[in-house]
């Protein structure tokens, strides 16, 4: 029963009557005006959702630059003294091995 008023309320919807309403428009003109209002303002959301979008973007890719700049900086200072080091151990000759000469 509750889906028979249901399937009624959509059909008075979807079928307005081409009689005058109060204000002398026809309910199918006040439907066609509704439908152009939605359509603008769905229009106007889509490009606001867009520019939010592209601004969440930038922020992102602004936000990874930064964060990897000090990384990257770190890991170049980690491989520099690495290398120094290692540059230190190979050049060092343990004395029990020149004694074995």
């Amino acid at each position: 029963m509750q889906q028979n008023r249901h399937n009624d309320a959509l059909s008075e919807r979807a079928s307005p009557s081409l009689v005058p309403s109060g204000t002398g428009v026809s309910p199918l003109n006040d439907l066609k005006v509704d439908l152009k209002t939605t359509r603008r303002r769905l229009r106007d959301e889509r490009a606001g959702h867009k520019e939010a979008m592209k601004l969440v973007h930038d922020a992102t890719f602004r936000s990874i630059q930064d964060g990897l700049i000090p990384i990257f900086e770190a890991l170049e200072s980690f491989s520099t003294d690495a290398l120094k080091a290692f540059e230190g151990v190979q050049g060092y000759v343990m004395p029990s091995l020149i004694e074995g000469l």
